[in-house]
């Protein structure tokens, strides 16, 4: 029923009541699926990213753009198939962030129209544990 409510390209899945106070911290859990497996020049990118300490990015909201290191951000960013990515990432309510597909345009050197047609599936998410809020 609530599936018919929702915008062409959503579905909800599950859900799960809250009992209590919503974390304004949390590492969100996404399966990324690509329209193409990923070019060589894009492993490379990928391992770079992953090997990297800092990776930053401009980002443009509100017809602002303002740099932030998104490498901190990314807790996980796994390779599961050929054209499959599985990506944890942190959001923290008081701090700029990245959105899955930004941080993919950025890191893949993908343009935002070559990216369009990637379905994002956000498969779950945990509050940010203290060790990892950095």
């Amino acid at each position: 029923m609530l599936n018919r409510q929702m915008p062409n390209g959503l579905e909800v899945n599950e859900i799960t009541p809250n009992h209590g106070v919503i974390p304004q911290h949390v590492v969100s859990h996404y399966r990324i699926s690509l329209d193409r497996p990923l070019t060589d020049k894009e492993e490379g990118r990928l391992s770079d990213f992953l090997n990297a300490t800092a990776f930053t990015v401009e980002r443009s909201r509100k017809g602002k753009i303002k740099e932030i290191d998104i490498r901190p951000l990314v807790v996980t960013l796994k390779r599961e198939s050929e054209d499959i990515l599985s990506l944890q990432l942190i959001s923290r309510a008081t701090e700029a962030g990245v959105k899955p597909l930004e941080a993919l345009e950025a890191i893949l050197a993908r343009g935002h129209e070559d990216l369009l047609s990637a379905e994002v599936v956000k498969t779950g998410w945990q509050e940010l544990k203290d060790e990892q809020q950095g």
